[in-house]
Order: C-alpha cells, then sequence, then structure tokens
C-alpha cells in the first residue's frame, strides 16, 4: 500500500472515530556555528609530527549544555584540498563548523488546556478578590437602596452599555454613582460576579432575574449562560411564560427550543392560564408558534 493510501485510510478511521485527547510533536531544529582557528597550521600539516589529526577544544551548542562537542581534523582528509597551503594567510586557518541540534518535543493539548483553566481560574480568583475589595473602587452602583463598589475600567471592558456611560459626561460618570432601578440587589451582585471572574454561582436559581439584567447591560455571555439554564426547565405549566420572557429579551435561541417544546405538547399547553395570558398580552407569539408547525 503506497504512503499516499495510508494516510488517506488512517484520516477515514479517525473521521469516523470518537476522539478523546488531542496531542501532537514538534521537531525543534537548532542551529550553531562554532569557529575554530589554527595558529601556525602550516607548522603541522608540514612536519611529521606524532598526532596525525588535531582536535578544536570541547564547546557545548547552547540548546544542551550538557552536550560537548570537538572537531576533529585529520591530516590527508578532503578537507586538506580546502585549508592547504595555498589557501593560507600568514600560516593560520579557520574552520567553521555548523551543527544542527533536533529535539521530538510531544506536546499534549489535554495538558495545555489544564495549564490555560489553571491560568484563568488564577485570574478570575484574582479579580474576585478585587471585586470583594473597595480598594481602587472608582463607582458606586445602587439597586434596591444597597451599595456595590466596582470599577469603572472592568465594567467598561465587559459591557459596551457601561462603557458609554462612562465615556461620555453623562451623570452616572460626573457623580460616580449609577442608580439601577430595575435589578434586584442580590441579582446585581451575582451579574458584577459575572463580570469579573466569568461565574454566575446562583445561575439555577436567578437565571430570569439575570437574564433580563445580562440583556440590559450586553452581556451576552451571560445571556446566552441564562437562556440555556432556562431552556432545561421548560415544562407545560411554564412554556408560555418562558416564550414571552425569551422574546422580551430577545434570547433567539431559547425562543426557538421554547416553541419547539410548546409545539410538541400544544394540546396540554393551551390549557393552561400562562397560555390565555399569553394571547391576550403578546397574541403575535401565538402567531410565531403556528408558523412552527407550518414548517412540519
Amino acid at each position: 500500500m503506497a504512503a499516499k493510501d495510508i494516510q488517506s485510510a488512517a484520516l477515514s478511521k479517525v473521521n469516523t472515530s470518537v476522539v478523546h485527547a488531542i496531542g501532537g510533536t514538534k521537531v525543534k531544529e537548532t542551529k550553531k556555528l562554532f569557529k575554530w582557528t589554527i595558529k601556525n597550521y602550516s607548522a603541522w600539516q608540514d612536519r611529521g609530527l606524532e598526532k596525525d589529526y588535531m582536535t578544536s577544544p570541547t564547546f557545548s551548542t547552547g540548546a544542551n549544555d550538557e552536550s560537548k562537542w570537538f572537531a576533529k581534523l585529520c591530516k590527508g582528509s578532503y578537507i586538506k584540498q580546502y585549508i592547504g597551503p595555498l589557501g593560507l594567510k600568514d600560516a593560520e586557518t579557520t574552520i567553521l563548523c555548523e551543527i544542527t541540534e533536533m529535539e521530538i518535543v510531544n506536546i499534549s493539548e489535554q495538558a495545555q488546556i489544564m495549564h490555560r483553566n489553571a491560568i484563568r481560574g488564577k485570574l478570575s480568583e484574582n479579580l474576585g478578590t478585587l471585586l470583594n475589595n473597595e480598594k481602587f473602587s472608582d463607582v458606586t452602583l445602587v439597586a434596591s437602596g444597597l451599595e456595590v463598589r466596582a470599577h469603572k475600567s472592568i465594567l467598561a471592558a465587559r459591557s459596551d452599555v457601561f462603557a458609554a456611560m462612562f465615556e461620555h459626561e453623562m451623570e452616572e460618570n460626573k457623580l460616580n454613582r449609577v442608580v439601577i432601578k430595575d435589578i434586584d440587589h442580590n441579582v446585581l451582585k451575582d451579574m458584577l460576579k459575572f463580570v469579573y471572574t466569568g461565574t454566575a454561582p446562583n445561575l439555577d436559581t436567578m437565571s430570569s432575574d439575570l437574564l433580563a439584567a445580562a440583556n440590559k447591560y450586553g452581556l451576552e455571555d451571560l445571556k446566552a449562560l441564562c437562556a440555556d439554564a432556562i431552556s432545561t426547565k421548560v415544562s407545560v405549566n411554564n412554556s408560555a411564560k418562558t416564550l414571552v420572557l425569551a422574546d422580551i429579551y430577545d434570547a433567539g435561541q431559547l425562543k426557538a427550543d421554547t416553541i419547539a417544546y410548546i409545539k410538541n405538547h400544544i394540546a396540554d399547553v393551551m390549557e393552561t392560564q400562562d397560555w390565555q395570558d399569553m394571547t391576550k398580552t403578546h397574541s403575535y407569539l401565538v402567531g410565531d408558534v403556528l408558523r412552527a408547525f407550518a414548517k412540519q
């Protein structure tokens, strides 16, 4: 079997299998140049000295100091034609020796991922400490009459809404104080926890409220997490309310998932009070559900 056929067969086997780990091999190549100067070379070459060869001082390449090298020059070798008497100047010659060291390095993708995760975990921990410590804070967020100290630079980096607020001469920027009337204090704290650390410890219990907060401040990654958490809990009794929630906060995937659920349980869902309420307050959503049936 030709090498190309073997490669194709191997790739075919890999493509139809489940890959549980990823690794790679890298060949590292290091080139070093050794300069060996021999003074009064012609005297050694022309006279019948005891040794018919000479060795250079030992040297290392720098890539691995444990490896020591030396060059060996023998009388009558093929190199003589290049460094014979006609090629010499002042009875001195210089030999340049290029050495290439090759090292095979196996790289474990799993190890790289673990290392990256450890770094991210440490960064998350440090930023969480910064949130819990009012030192260096420069803005106060107020919700439910309770204050939370934060940092404009971090808020602006994570949220375009906060960035616009602090970039322009708005009242919040002048007073270094942001009053939030439509978000509960505990929800604000969890939202800030996510902004600083990328974690939402109370996602399961306040996913709907966090979805609203994430939508308000343009936190798309938090919004996606909330939508996923809500989607796993869709039922006959709450599907209509969930559909309204997804529509209000523009959670496209959650809306699609909820419509798919309602379509599969339409008879039972239509008996619920939430469905009856939805037909009055958000009647256009009934049309969205009907269009899903039309696509069958």
